[in-house]
Formats: structure tokens, sequence, C-alpha cells
């Protein structure tokens, strides 16, 4: 008889919002994130609002539409997102699965509107399945 394992990564990798300072009214995308051989990526986000925040930070999933490569706009496709929710000078935190098997390389976007420049991380880590 066969068993089957999810095998995650055993560390977060980086992405090019690392502690990155997003300004009020400016966003920061990452690179391409590639599905490709995995059965999934966990997205890791955390937001740290400045001291005049009032509303939360937007994060969506670009997906690749394309060979070019031409990745989903956060302005005018109307991307899978979500709002974090917010307080002044406080951190948050929010994990989301993006399935390999529905979504083949994807980028995020994390939009600041909040009224207060916020300090951005988005790491990930993807897992794969094995068969023994």
């Amino acid at each position: 008889m066969s068993t089957i394992s999810v095998l995650w990564d055993s560390t977060w990798n980086s992405t090019s919002i690392a502690a990155s300072t997003v300004t009020n009214t400016s966003s920061a995308t990452t690179a391409a994130i590639d599905n490709s051989n995995h059965a999934a990526t966990e997205i890791s986000v955390t937001i740290v609002y400045g001291g005049t925040a009032t509303t939360g930070a937007v994060v969506n999933i670009l997906r690749m539409v394309d060979d070019t490569p031409t990745f989903e706009s956060a302005t005018n496709d109307s991307p899978f997102g979500f709002s974090l929710p917010f307080a002044t000078s406080t951190t948050f935190h929010r994990s989301i699965t993006v399935a390999g098997d529905r979504i083949s390389k994807f980028k995020v976007y994390v939009s600041n509107n909040t009224g207060a420049s916020i300090t951005a991380t988005v790491n990930y880590k993807q897992s794969t399945v094995q068969i023994v």
C-alpha cells in the first residue's frame, strides 16, 4: 500500500518585498513565483502600519495570463485580493495558500492607501507531494 505525504519547504523564501517601506498611495510587487512541480505555495504577508493609518493595506494575487509573460493588473483586472485589518502603529499577519493545480505563476502585489507609510514583508514556502 502506498503512502502519500505532503512535504513543505523547511524555511521561508524571501521576496523582493522584505521589510520594505511602501509609502502612502504607492505599491510593491514581487517577482513571479513559479508553482511548477509544486502542490501549493503558502504566502506569508506581514504589514506594520504607521501612526496615521486609517484603512488596511490591500494584497492581490496577480495570475499570469499569457506567455509574454503578462500578469493581471491590480488596477484594471480585479484579481483575487484581500484587505488586512489595521490599527495605527500595529503589526498584522496573514497567510494564504495558492494551489499549484490552479495557478501556474503569480506575483504578490501590496497596495498602500492607508494614509501612512507601511512596512511590508512577503515570504513564501512551497510543497510537493511524495508517494511511497
